[in-house]
């Protein structure tokens, strides 16, 4: 469920103010809002060949539990990860989000996934390996943190990942087609 405050809909010259913490966008930058999705708010956005995605965060979560995000997907992506990782990019005072009237952003790197359903042997194996590879990664972050917090960080990801694949097994309607190729 969305919560309400996160369902309006951002005016453009808001929604371009938010941006330009973290880029120079002309006024003419089009955004489309991203109306899928339960976690956040999200704008995307084109901009000098590259695409972007303004999310604004549920009200629960908490500007640590978004320092933390950002420090684990550098730390996969550092680690040789083959796949690509969400990209979190940093606003202009270094901090991985913004606070505007009570609410949380991010900016991040636009990623294209490609799926197509129903989902197949290869895929599924394709998937398996990806989690393999991060329950690796997982593991030696573990060793190396001495905080708790931070494995548990890592393993609300791999749930995250596991519940998308089981879900994306199920799923074959036109609809849904649609949505994971978007």
């Amino acid at each position: 469920m969305v919560n309400s405050t996160n369902s309006k809909r951002e005016p453009k010259s808001k929604t371009l103010s938010l941006v330009r913490n973290w880029l120079p966008v002309p006024k003419s930058t089009r955004f489309s809002r991203m109306d899928k999705g339960y976690a956040s708010s999200n704008w995307i956005f084109s901009y000098n060949n590259g695409r972007y995605i303004l999310k604004r965060f549920m009200d629960w979560k908490k500007r640590s539990d978004i320092e933390k995000e950002y420090e684990l997907t550098n730390y996969v992506r550092k680690s040789g990860f083959p796949y690509e990782v969400p990209e979190m990019l940093p606003v202009k005072n270094g901090k991985p989000y913004i606070e505007n009237e009570g609410a949380l952003y991010s900016m991040y790197r636009f990623i294209l996934g490609n799926a197509d359903l129903p989902i197949t042997k290869k895929d599924a194996y394709e998937i398996g390996s990806m989690d393999a590879q991060l329950h690796n990664i997982f593991e030696k972050k573990r060793f190396e943190s001495s905080r708790r917090e931070g494995y548990q960080a890592l393993e609300n990801i791999k749930a995250r990942l596991h519940d998308t694949y089981e879900k994306a097994l199920h799923k074959t309607g036109k609809e849904d087609k649609a949505f994971m190729a978007a």
